[in-house]
This record gives structure tokens, C-alpha cells and sequence, in this order.
């Protein structure tokens, strides 16, 4: 997933009047800023989230409880997330102790957790409203891919939790253009 299609799917939640259309935002964002699988994400409780150190505690594959850490813009889209449940659920919205809300039909937050299901499902309305076939596990892909772009395999095999640096490897979604320009930037 380019950074121009982050963006975009922004952009399509923003233009959401919904409530769904900020939760989507937060879930994206997420998703995409964090790395993390769609299980983790459905199953985030609100004390396992640190606003002040921009991390959550997931509970990962394996059972095995992780730290992840997202950029300041993802918290912003999840603050953004917290404080419309909050107007909309004023009486005991703070007794929802998990993050996201299912929303019915017809707007109405409810006080259920969302679900793998409903995550995929925003993943493909999402994409579709943009263009673009996208599965959950593409922003995965696509976070992991950017931190191998932008720092090196061994960060992202620790930002991904991944026990094995050739499964951090095969998530490396880079084209031969960008191997062509690597080796065009050595100069002697």
C-alpha cells in the first residue's frame, strides 16, 4: 500500500459524517501505524493503551503479550475515536473497557466489541471506496515493508514481533526499482 493510499483512506473516513467514519480512521490508522495483526487489534483494551508513551499492549501470536508503538497521528485518529463514543455514549461509556465499538445500522454505537469479521469488512468497504482491493493484512505488509525502507530488517523483525528474521524478510514488498536505485546511490 503506497502512503498517497493511506492517505486516501483517511480522507474517505473524514468525508464518513458516520460515526463509523472516525472508528474506521482510528482502526486504519492503527493497523497501518503499528504493524499489528487484526486480532490484536479487536481484542485492545482500553488500559492496555498508553497515550502518553504512544503504545499498546496486544496480545499476540502465541499468546504472547507485545508492546507496539504507533506514530503521534494514529493516537490522534484514536483520540479522535474515544471522544465521539464518549459524546455518544455519555452514561457509562468509561464500563466499555475494549476499544472499538461495533456500529449498527442507522449510526448506533453499540456496547459490543468489534470483530475480526468487522475489521476485514472495513478493510474491503475502505478499499473499494477508493479503488483498491485491500485485505487487513496488507497494512501489516505495507508497515513492515516501510520500516525495512526507511531503517533495516532487524527493526522491523522487532517492531513485528517476528521470531525469525526470514519471515520479517519475506514481507518485503520492495520492486526491482527500488533494488535499481540502491545500487545507483554508491558512488566511489
Amino acid at each position: 500500500l503506497r502512503r498517497s493510499l493511506i492517505r486516501e483512506l483517511m480522507d474517505v473516513c473524514a468525508a464518513d459524517p458516520r460515526p463509523q467514519g472516525v472508528r474506521d480512521a482510528a482502526i486504519i490508522a492503527l493497523l497501518y501505524g503499528t504493524g499489528m495483526r487484526k486480532s490484536e487489534s479487536v481484542d485492545i483494551d482500553l488500559d492496555q493503551v498508553d497515550f502518553e508513551a504512544r503504545s499498546l499492549q496486544v496480545l499476540g501470536k502465541g499468546n504472547r503479550q507485545l508492546i507496539k508503538y504507533a506514530p503521534p497521528w494514529a493516537f490522534e485518529k484514536l483520540q479522535a475515536w474515544l471522544d465521539l463514543r464518549r459524546e455518544d455514549l455519555p452514561a457509562g461509556a468509561e464500563d466499555d473497557a475494549f476499544l472499538f465499538n461495533r456500529i449498527r445500522r442507522g449510526s448506533h454505537i453499540t456496547r459490543a466489541r468489534i470483530t475480526k469479521h468487522a475489521i476485514y469488512y472495513i478493510a474491503r468497504q475502505r478499499g473499494a471506496q477508493v479503488g483498491v482491493k485491500i485485505m487487513p493484512h496488507d497494512f501489516r505488509r505495507a508497515f513492515i515493508t516501510r520500516v525495512i525502507e526507511e531503517h533495516d530488517l532487524s527493526i522491523a523483525q522487532k517492531l513485528a514481533h517476528h521470531a525469525n528474521i526470514q519471515t520479517t524478510a519475506s514481507y518485503d514488498r520492495r520492486d526491482d526499482n527500488e533494488r535499481r536505485r540502491a545500487v545507483d546511490r554508491f558512488d566511489y
